[in-house]
């Protein structure tokens, strides 16, 4: 534990961090903050995450990235925020002025959008493990999607909105399209979706 936890703090113990950890599992900033928040956070936060995601990653295979960068969304933080190490300490502030129950009530709402997801692209592609698609950066608008109309089954959406959908996850995924520029392109898109009565 530091003594006064600044940007600069923040940003060296990030890059010892990822010294310690070069000839093993690479950590990214994303994995960090998590890591981060989880040390100045009381209460169960990191718990939650990895109650979200181990689920996910057994059946699907998903990453425990776009599981951060879907969830944290929720809680007003951009893309931008949730990747730089110098936004760590404005992210723990935020994060840490929301009660209980509505941190409860987010991470649940997060695990009904992700399982959707994960049941749409197998029922629409025939896709059994994530390994298989290019990219898993789209799990995180298809998520946010059914997290922000409150879209609790497949049954909920309409004939246009999976055609919408099933032609964008195809574009996002296989043109590489968040390969660059990934922060910001989440953000926009994630701002479309919540700005739209039906997927864009």
């Amino acid at each position: 534990k530091t003594h006064e936890e600044n940007e600069e703090t923040f940003q060296d113990m990030a890059e010892a961090f990822i010294r310690v950890n070069r000839y093993g599992v690479r950590i990214g900033n994303v994995e960090l903050m998590l890591s981060f928040l989880a040390g100045a956070i009381s209460g169960d936060l990191k718990k939650k995450v990895y109650e979200l995601h181990e689920p996910l990653h057994k059946d699907f295979e998903i990453e425990l990235q776009p599981v951060i960068r879907f969830a944290f969304s929720n809680f007003g933080l951009k893309q931008t925020q949730i990747s730089k190490v110098t936004q760590f300490k404005a992210n723990i502030k935020k994060i840490s002025s929301f009660a209980t129950t509505d941190i409860n009530s987010i991470f649940g709402g997060c695990d009904t959008a992700m399982r959707l997801a994960v049941s749409l692209i197998k029922k629409e592609f025939g896709v059994s493990n994530s390994r298989l698609l290019p990219s898993q950066a789209p799990l995180t608008i298809l998520s946010s999607y059914f997290y922000q109309k409150n879209i609790t089954s497949l049954n909920d959406l309409g004939e246009d909105d999976v055609k919408n959908i099933t032609k964008w996850f195809i574009l996002a995924s296989f043109n590489g399209y968040y390969s660059s520029a990934t922060d910001t392109k989440l953000d926009g898109d994630l701002n479309t979706v919540k700005s739209s009565t039906s997927f864009p």
